[in-house]
């Protein structure tokens, strides 16, 4: 800006009220250097008390410097002074502007008229000139001092370096002993003459809650009269928030602004609050999913969880009354009685005509028959079966054995297998669905899985969802999935049936075009990075393996 510009924008700036407690100005060189070199006092006290400033560095102590001072004060109010000029000091810009004379002079010196050697003299300058160390761009370290508009000129609170950020003295940035804590800065005085500690305290952002979110979200709230302080409320999303905003600036103030929700309010009316220009609403916070519809208006964070919508339904335990015949097939226990009567009467035979078997076996047919089904049934060395004569029929008998060991075996692991597994079947009817009716799963279960409006009905309680169920009033719950662990853990008879159909997440809401949503975004990778954001799941939420 211009000296004419700046006195004509603070100005304007006073006449609407924006100089005033709860405003800040940080102005950039163009702005600050002035302050030395072109605003009288009187203009500086009346309207840009308050101001941070921005400048480049020039240590006034050198001797260079106070010799190049005083001869161009006296210079420049020889000439000047009849011009109505009362400030006479060198300014930055005069001050570079000489030493940017003194590089290209002394490349010239070197270059004797080559054009090509005098631009690489230029940009291997390397010398102390009155505004510090002239070295080449990538290895210079800039240092700015950062000021504060008081009265009627400013006071120093403090340096910033390129290198090693914040610092309270000059020593400190040369020597690389600075740290990127904005409490290394002085007390400052804010417009309006409000003080604070640091830069950060400028104004609280405003952050909004739901108070009675659907999912119990927050979970711990305590009002203090009429406001809230940031460390009385918790809850997932709301810690997520707040480790998000101390990676970003531990500095940054909050103020939450609670808000009830209605039949009237749904999640897009308080989305509406961060857009709406009546609203003073910086941050939306809570279990916000994102849709494209949202994101026309407002700007998302990075997702902090992924979010879907599960499909619910009951399930039923089988009838228990025919387990002992399920670890087989109709067909292979049909297999095995064939096999069973199969040696029944080859072994009858054959001990039958044999002269060797016992007297049993030459009986009336039902001793005949009662002497095979027991040798069948047992052992060769039990009862009857010490009796048999027939070296064939014993073969037989030991084959069979064979047979029924291996079938023993499966028989129990497969029974052993379907006990331990709860036989519990989904039921699975969409006939009549319910769901949250205050959010956006309406329209998706309309407008995506193709529900008509007729089937669809409204949950307003979680606590609803098994009495409906019970009642015959939604046969299947379509449910956001971070909550349906938490569902699941308080109902017993209910699991998830298909595929479940995955969203944009979980996210925070900002006005649209905010640079801090960038910034809040990279906080949210670092929590996900270092396994904050899964460690404040676990505590928020019941974990079920689904």
């Amino acid at each position: 800006m211009s000296e004419n510009l700046v006195k004509a924008f603070f100005k304007e700036a006073t006449e609407v009220g924006m100089m005033q407690n709860g405003s800040a100005w940080i102005c950039g060189p163009d702005i600050t250097t002035l302050l030395d070199s072109s605003l009288n006092s009187s203009f500086v006290s009346n309207y840009m008390q308050g101001v941070i400033g921005v400048q480049p560095y020039v240590n006034e102590f050198t001797t260079e410097y106070v010799e190049f001072s005083n001869s161009f004060q006296q210079t420049f109010k020889y000439k000047y002074e009849n011009n109505n000029e009362t400030i006479f000091n060198p300014g930055v810009y005069a001050i570079r502007s000489y030493d940017a004379m003194h590089v290209v002079t002394l490349a010239a010196n070197i270059s004797e008229r080559n054009n090509s050697l005098l631009v690489k003299s230029i940009l291997e300058s390397n010398f102390t000139g009155l505004s510090g160390h002239v070295t080449p761009l990538e290895n210079s370290d800039l240092i700015f001092q950062v000021i504060n508009v008081v009265g009627k000129s400013y006071k120093e609170i403090g340096f910033w370096s390129n290198s090693s950020g914040f610092c309270n003295e000059y020593y400190r940035c040369v020597n690389l002993n600075a740290s990127s804590s904005l409490e290394q800065l002085s007390v400052v005085l804010w417009p309006g003459e409000a003080t604070n500690a640091s830069p950060a305290g400028v104004r609280k952002l405003k952050i909004g809650v739901i108070r009675n979110s659907i999912w119990g979200e927050p979970k711990k709230i305590t009002l203090n009269g009429s406001t809230i302080e940031t460390t009385s409320i918790s809850g997932f999303c709301i810690d997520v928030f707040r480790e998000a905003m101390t990676r970003l600036n531990p500095e940054i103030s909050c103020e939450f602004q609670l808000y009830d929700r209605t039949s009237e309010l749904s999640y897009d009316d308080f989305v509406n609050k961060v857009y709406s220009e009546s609203e003073v609403v910086d941050i939306f916070v809570g279990d916000v999913t994102i849709t494209s519809s949202r994101a026309e208006i407002v700007s998302f964070t990075e997702p902090f969880i992924a979010s879907g919508i599960s499909t619910i339904v009951p399930i039923k335990r089988e009838n228990v009354g025919w387990t002992l015949l399920k670890p087989f097939t109709p067909n292979l226990w049909m297999t095995i009685f064939f096999l069973l009567f199969y040696n029944f009467f080859v072994i009858w035979y054959l001990e039958k005509n044999d002269k060797t078997s016992d007297d049993y076996f030459r009986g009336p047919w039902y001793t005949q028959f009662g002497a095979t089904f027991w040798i069948i049934g047992n052992t060769l060395f039990q009862s009857y079966g010490d009796k048999i004569g027939s070296f064939y029929s014993k073969t037989v008998i030991v084959s069979w054995l064979v047979v029924v060991l291996i079938v023993s075996n499966c028989f129990t692991a497969n029974l052993s297998s379907i006990l331990v597994a709860d036989q519990l079947k989904p039921v699975v009817d969409t006939s009549k669905i319910g769901c949250d009716g205050d959010s956006f799963v309406v329209k998706y279960l309309e407008n995506a899985l193709k529900f008509q409006n007729n089937k669809i009905i409204s949950i307003g309680d979680p606590k609803e969802y098994s009495d409906a169920f019970e009642n015959g009033t939604i046969t299947a719950a379509y449910i956001e999935s971070p909550y349906v662990p938490e569902f699941l853990s308080k109902n017993k008879n209910y699991a998830v049936y298909g595929e479940t159909q995955m969203l944009g997440g979980f996210a925070f809401v900002l006005r649209k075009g905010d640079p801090m949503t960038v910034d809040l975004s990279r906080s949210i990778v670092e929590l996900q990075e270092d396994g904050t954001i899964t460690e404040l799941q676990g505590k928020c939420f019941v974990t079920v393996h689904i």
